[in-house]
């Protein structure tokens, strides 16, 4: 049944499409939303009005229905096809969201105060293992847990273990260099990204080490010993592998 354009404008149904694209989250439904048409079929007409009143009633009762804002999700999606792809923090973020919403609907939404809105629920996934294997692997910040695995634990505990001696082994060094007069500074200096002593630069051969830097007048010289450069390097190279053990974990 063909219906005449004016019809838009007699009952609002533009400014019904507008509403529904303006209120809400998600860019797929604002599309869909701009595009709707209106629908001449008796059946699909009862059958949407039937889902929309079991809503209103259920408002009515004052059942805590969800009303969750959902982030577009389908592309990510789409790449869960793709052999070796992985999802970002955000989006298992997002996953969970959508996992415990399923579980949640599927809670709420019962056969007889909702008869039309059960079928669709029921379509609904419910994969409460998802949600208690992305915890395992995220915090309630969604920051990966050090014991997502025993690996990454056991390589946790490695750099925690290595950065200590870095740091304890550097102020041994310093103190000694203090003791001799061989400092600029009284204090440990960071130059590049790395600690390092601010040597004299008459001083500078007493500690084998890489010159990282020097001052303007050049009578000061930032010098990081040749034991934290080793220390250093066993430090990156854990960093290396707490990468390579997230990325397999995800």
């Amino acid at each position: 049944m063909h219906i005449a354009h004016s019809v838009y404008n007699d009952v609002e149904f533009n400014t019904i499409r507008q509403w529904l694209a303006d209120h809400t989250s998600s860019q797929r439904n604002i599309e869909k939303f701009l595009q709707l048409t209106p629908d001449a079929q008796t059946e699909f007409i009862i059958q949407s009005f039937a889902l929309t009143q079991e809503i209103i009633n259920g408002i009515d009762r004052k059942d805590v229905l969800p009303t969750p804002s959902i982030s577009d999700c389908e592309f990510w999606l789409k790449e869960l096809h793709i052999h070796g792809s992985q999802l970002s923090e955000e989006h298992f973020k997002s996953l969970r969201y959508i996992l415990s919403l399923s579980i949640d609907v599927k809670a709420i939404i019962d056969s007889k105060k909702y008869p039309h809105w059960y079928p669709v629920s029921q379509q609904l996934i419910d994969i409460k293992a998802g949600i208690k294997k992305i915890e395992s692997v995220f915090d309630d910040a969604f920051i990966i847990r050090e014991d997502a695995s025993d690996e990454l634990l056991s390589i946790h505990r490695q750099l925690k273990k290595t950065q200590t001696r870095i740091q304890s082994r550097m102020k041994e060094i310093f103190a000694e260099a203090q003791k001799e007069d061989w400092l600029q500074d009284d204090h440990i200096a960071m130059r590049n990204g790395r600690n390092v002593l601010p040597m004299k630069a008459s001083q500078k051969r007493k500690i084998k080490g890489i010159v990282q830097s020097q001052s303007a007048t050049g009578q000061t010289v930032f010098i990081e010993p040749i034991e934290i450069i080793e220390l250093n390097n066993e430090f990156t190279n854990l960093q290396f592998k707490k990468t390579e053990e997230i990325q397999r974990i995800l």
